[in-house]
């Protein structure tokens, strides 16, 4: 497994692949950001100190019948010049989501032919999350209509 391969196949661009997990079923694979691509998630400055990590877990496009879940070391960060202490911006997943833009783009080809309980049942996730990617897709795709 490579760098390349979360790049080409789960569409991470700027992370580093470090190792994959096993577990229970399911793929993790465990992943950083580059150290040299952090930057201020507030004035997109290079003069940070990091703070600290956490690691969270997203729902990424499944291989098989296998489900794969990128397990992201986020880095804390603390700006030398705005002075704000906080986490570093995902560029793979919205905020306060626990899927990838991967994910809900795949799961938005799968609705094409079938129903919101096959996906889930598919993706063995819940009605509700297939239910809210759909609703933020059609909010999305309203709001451009009418604006162009």
């Amino acid at each position: 497994m490579s760098t390349s391969f979360i790049y080409h196949a789960l569409g991470l661009v700027g992370y580093q692949f470090l190792k994959p997990l096993f577990e229970k079923g399911k793929i993790y694979f465990l992943v950083r950001k580059h150290s040299g691509k952090l930057r201020c998630p507030e004035c997109n400055s290079h003069r940070i100190k990091l703070k600290g990590t956490v690691t969270r877990n997203f729902k990424s496009i499944p291989m098989g019948k296998k489900q794969i879940i990128l397990s992201v070391i986020i880095q804390r960060v603390q700006c030398n010049e705005c002075h704000c202490l906080k986490q570093i911006k995902l560029g793979f997943a919205d905020p306060q989501k626990t899927y990838s833009r991967a994910f809900a783009r795949y799961v938005l080809e799968l609705l094409k032919f079938a129903t919101i309980k096959d996906v889930a049942r598919h993706l063995n996730i819940s009605w509700d999350t297939v239910k809210e990617i759909q609703k933020e897709y059609l909010l999305n795709f309203s709001l451009t209509v009418t604006t162009t």
